[in-house]
C-alpha cells in the first residue's frame, strides 16, 4: 500500500512536466550568453524579444589576483581592528589585574607586528608587480 501511495504521488508530481519535457526539443538556442562568474557587469538589453547579456568580467589572471589580495587586505585590517578592540577591552577591564593587563598589551602589540608584516608583504608584492610590468593591478 505504501509503495502504491509513493508511485502515485510520483506520477502526479512528473506528468504535468512532461509536455514542456518533450517541447523544449523543438527550441533550440541559436546563440548562447555566457556570464564571466568572477566577476564584471551584464547588462540587458532587448533586441527582438531576445535578452542579450553584455558578459564583461575579469578574464586576467593578474587582474583576479588583485582582487583577491585587495579583498583579503580588507579581510586582515578589519581582523586587526578587532584585535585592537579586544586588547584594549581586556586592558580596560582589567581592574588592576597585572595578568589581564599585560594580556591586553601583547594582543596589540602582536596586532601592529601583524600589520606591519602584512603591508611589508604588500609592497614588496607591489613592487615585484611593477617591475613585471603589471601596473594598475593591485
Amino acid at each position: 500500500m505504501k509503495t502504491i501511495l509513493t508511485l502515485g504521488i510520483m506520477a502526479l508530481l512528473v506528468l504535468p512536466i512532461s509536455p514542456a519535457v518533450v517541447s523544449a526539443q523543438d527550441a533550440v538556442p541559436t546563440e548562447v550568453y555566457l556570464v564571466n562568474p568572477i566577476g564584471g557587469k551584464v547588462s540587458t538589453e532587448t533586441d527582438q524579444k531576445k535578452v542579450k547579456a553584455d558578459a564583461k568580467g575579469v578574464t586576467e589572471f593578474p587582474v583576479l589576483l588583485g582582487g583577491i589580495i585587495q579583498t583579503a587586505l580588507g579581510i586582515i585590517g578589519s581582523l586587526t581592528l578587532l584585535a585592537f578592540v579586544v586588547g584594549g577591552f581586556l586592558w580596560l577591564t582589567s581592574a588592576g589585574s597585572p595578568e589581564r593587563v599585560k594580556k591586553g598589551k601583547d594582543i596589540m602589540v602582536w596586532a601592529t607586528i601583524g600589520v606591519f608584516i602584512i603591508f611589508s608583504a604588500y609592497a614588496i608584492l607591489r613592487t615585484v608587480m611593477k617591475a613585471l610590468g603589471l601596473t594598475g593591478v593591485i
